[in-house]
């Protein structure tokens, strides 16, 4: 039997957005929608303001005089129960109802008041009275579909009442690490274990793509043990996305494709032309009217951060309809480089992504190849690491000066990728 052919990343990227739906639209208390898209129109449920409203405090008044006698007080909430009339006042504060008759508010600031006498010091140029529907009026669109739901958003919609937006919900991702080497990151490690780091890494992936972690723990290299935690966990959580570290290639304890094909998913690719990344799984299942997403990711952890970098934001970003991330074969754009240094390269038939730093000489691009040994040297993603170049070549040493392709990572924006 020949081996499986190493599918190109264009090719995987192109199954991605062929297998992976847009999540449902659904409607989520306001507290819960930051950060998430609106799918409908906000409007306005009345004029915006509803009634006319003393902009200042001070005191309403009809006529052009500088002399009137206080009728009264007014306070915000209260219902006006007078009208005024020439030569009148209502003493009025921030926000309230101006009533009837009332031409302006004067400003407390520019009167002499003598029990109910009042006289006004100096005239202002503003009538300090907010009208009835200035700001919008009713059925104004407020906010479009499509825009962002932040802190001013959020509290434009509290103000008419929309307390349940139309949203393109977080995806919502379960993950298991497999390896019975892996011990927890507080505990000292035997000889022959390791501490797991890839739960980390992915958790702090997840939050920093905006997809909410439901879950996360270890699978023992048993499939029939790992079978039953699985199914136990997917009783007690309704997810989109599932993640898997670990058990990606074909060995005796490789619990990942029968796992996943034991769950009901349909595998739609195991090995890529990707260096490092090769044995990435990526499978889709139907539950109900949803389609739920599984990515199997090879151990490492370098391994780890290319295809997470690579595949599965691609895979969130079309469960969230974020669509310009398939502009272009990549998911992010390379540019040119010149190698500032000779590069020494370990050879391969698989195109690599390899660490590098980029910086400028002379206003021009340059880049410098970072040490890196493997794929589970996660120094090699430690700073000055920003960015990675594409590259196949036969070649031991890349001369310096050669131009290269390089994509600049901004490791603080995550979402820039795309």
């Amino acid at each position: 039997m020949s081996a499986p052919r190493l599918l190109p990343i264009e090719d995987a990227l192109a199954l991605i957005r062929e297998h992976v739906p847009t999540l449902p639209e659904q409607r989520v208390p306001l507290a819960e929608a930051l950060g998430l898209e609106l799918r409908e129109d906000v409007v306005a449920d009345m004029d915006q303001p509803p009634f006319d409203r003393s902009a200042m405090d001070g005191y309403a008044v009809t006529g052009d005089g500088t002399d009137f006698v206080i009728v009264g007080e007014l306070q915000p909430g209260d219902t006006p129960s007078v009208s005024l009339s020439e030569g009148q006042a209502l003493r009025v504060f921030t926000g309230a109802q101006i009533p009837q008759g009332a031409t302006r508010v004067i400003m407390q600031e520019l009167t002499e008041v003598n029990g109910t006498k009042l006289h006004e010091t100096e005239r202002a140029s503003a009538n300090f009275i907010r009208r009835k529907g200035e700001d919008a009026a009713k059925g104004k669109v407020l906010i479009k579909s499509g825009s962002q739901i932040d802190s001013i958003e959020a509290a434009m919609m509290a103000s008419v009442g929309v307390t349940q937006p139309l949203v393109l919900p977080r995806p919502k991702a379960v993950h298991f690490t497999t390896g019975n080497e892996l011990v927890p990151p507080e505990q000292t490690p035997a000889l022959n274990q390791i501490r797991d780091s890839n739960s980390t890494l992915i958790a702090a992936l997840l939050h920093d793509s905006g997809t909410q972690l439901l879950h996360q723990s270890r699978l023992r290299d048993d499939l029939d043990l790992s079978l039953a935690m699985a199914q136990q966990v997917e009783e007690q959580h309704d997810y989109d996305l599932l993640l898997v570290s670990g058990g990606a290639s074909v060995g005796s304890y490789d619990i990942g494709k029968p796992l996943l094909e034991r769950l009901g998913y349909t595998i739609h690719f195991t090995k890529l032309d990707l260096r490092p990344g090769k044995p990435l799984v990526f499978a889709t299942r139907k539950k109900g009217a949803r389609t739920q997403v599984a990515f199997i990711l090879p151990g490492n952890p370098v391994s780890h951060y290319v295809c997470y970098t690579l595949f599965v934001y691609a895979a969130l970003q079309q469960l969230e309809d974020h669509l310009t991330c398939w502009d272009h074969n990549w998911p992010f754009d390379f540019s040119a480089h010149q190698l500032s240094e000779d590069f020494i390269y370990k050879p391969s038939d698989r195109l690599t992504l390899w660490p590098a730093q980029d910086f400028f000489i002379d206003s021009q691009p340059h880049v410098r190849a970072l040490p890196w040994k493997s794929s589970g040297d996660l120094q090699a993603l430690l700073y000055p690491m920003t960015g990675f170049i594409r590259i196949r070549s036969d070649q031991e040493v890349i001369p310096k000066g050669t131009l290269v392709d390089y994509v600049f990572l901004d490791l603080t924006n995550y979402r820039r990728f795309f």
